[in-house]
């Protein structure tokens, strides 16, 4: 008789002519008429199981047995359909997992006569979509839980899910990368967001991840900070650029005059870079001084060792006579706002400005 080696072959299964020794080839005598387990481990296996467990129906043509844990599945074929039964030979109907994967199996009976065979058909399929299972929502491909950044079309979002395939929430960080999702439908955000539990604005672009330094978002600048991400407000100053500028309390650089604080500044219409030293408003036709803090200044300025005088409310340079009422002295300013010092010509006359104090004598 022939010898051959068995690869999980339940020894709970072998009838009674057969043995195993120690290099576990397994013999036999007789299998019916044949010795059809020498030849063919599978069929014979499938053959023992039709003779023992299902008394040599003529209507089943294979038998298989599958083990999941301590449970038995019998996957019978019978007149061409598939049929399961558990290891009590119960017939499973309606939605069966096993090991993972799901059985659809409806039973239809013939000609509504008890004596005709009972058709089943069947339909094996694997989880595809969402599936809350133990209150975490998880999605499948082909039976296969998906992890990372997936996009659900049927719900235009994007979502992320752990190494374990669970949906996660709020802020997450992947690949380095800082990103947040909303805490009730894990969608992706994108754009200006408010993390409350941090007290800051962040952004996150396009693609989902935090943004960092100087954006530009729908056409406005704005700032945000190098390493929490969170948006700067008031002046900030932009090293790479040399330039202090202004952010609004909605975080978008201002531009032109802007009372900070009580005090005003002047900002490059187009840079947004802070002004400072004389500088000509435009639009009210007047010259103002701004100090190196960038505050607008106003009565005498000593300006690169010039004095100047600015109007007390709306910070004008003045020009001409002017009377300093807390030093009881007239003094003259000329065209670009100096004051003058000894003989002037004035219109046609001549004046005298003490040539230390520029008082008129």
């Amino acid at each position: 008789m022939g010898q051959v080696y068995i690869v999980n072959f339940r020894p709970s299964m072998i009838w009674s002519d057969t043995h195993f020794d120690t290099n576990q080839l397994v013999y036999t005598k007789t299998l019916g008429n044949t010795s059809a387990l020498t030849k063919n481990v599978p069929t014979a296996y499938s053959n023992y199981l039709k003779a023992s467990v299902f008394n040599n129906d003529s209507s089943i043509s294979y038998v298989k047995e599958k083990v999941v844990g301590n449970a038995a599945y019998y996957f019978v074929t019978r007149n061409g359909q598939l049929n399961i039964y558990d290891s009590s030979l119960k017939k499973l109907t309606g939605k069966v997992t096993i090991d993972g994967v799901v059985y659809n199996l409806s039973n239809e009976v013939l000609n509504n006569k008890v004596s005709q065979p009972v058709k089943t058909v069947n339909t094996v399929t694997k989880k595809n979509g969402q599936y809350n299972e133990g209150g975490k929502w998880y999605l499948y491909k082909n039976g296969v839980k998906q992890t990372g950044l997936q996009y659900i079309a049927d719900q235009h979002k994007t979502v992320y899910y752990n190494k374990q395939g669970q949906m996660q929430y709020g802020q997450q960080n992947i690949n380095g990368k800082w990103y947040l999702f909303d805490k009730w439908t894990g969608a992706m955000k994108t754009g200006l967001q408010y993390i409350a539990n941090q007290h800051k604005t962040v952004y996150y672009n396009k693609q989902g991840q935090m943004q960092y330094g100087q954006q530009n978002i729908n056409g406005k600048w704005y700032l945000f900070d190098g390493w929490t991400g969170a948006m700067k407000t008031g002046l900030q100053y932009i090293a790479n650029q040399h330039k202090t500028v202004y952010y609004a309390s909605n975080g978008q650089m201002q531009y032109g005059q802007q009372n900070i604080n009580g005090k005003w500044y002047l900002f490059d219409g187009w840079t947004g870079a802070m002004k400072t030293g004389l500088q000509y408003i435009a639009d009210q036709h007047k010259t103002v001084y701004y100090a190196s803090n960038g505050q607008m200044q106003y009565g005498q300025q000593n300006i690169n060792g010039k004095w100047y005088l600015f109007d007390s409310w709306t910070g004008a340079m003045k020009t001409g006579f002017q009377y300093i009422a807390d030093q009881h002295k007239t003094v003259y300013y000329n065209g670009n706002g100096q004051m003058l010092y000894g003989w002037q010509n004035i219109n046609g006359r001549k004046y005298f400005f003490d040539v230390y104090t520029g008082a008129l004598r």
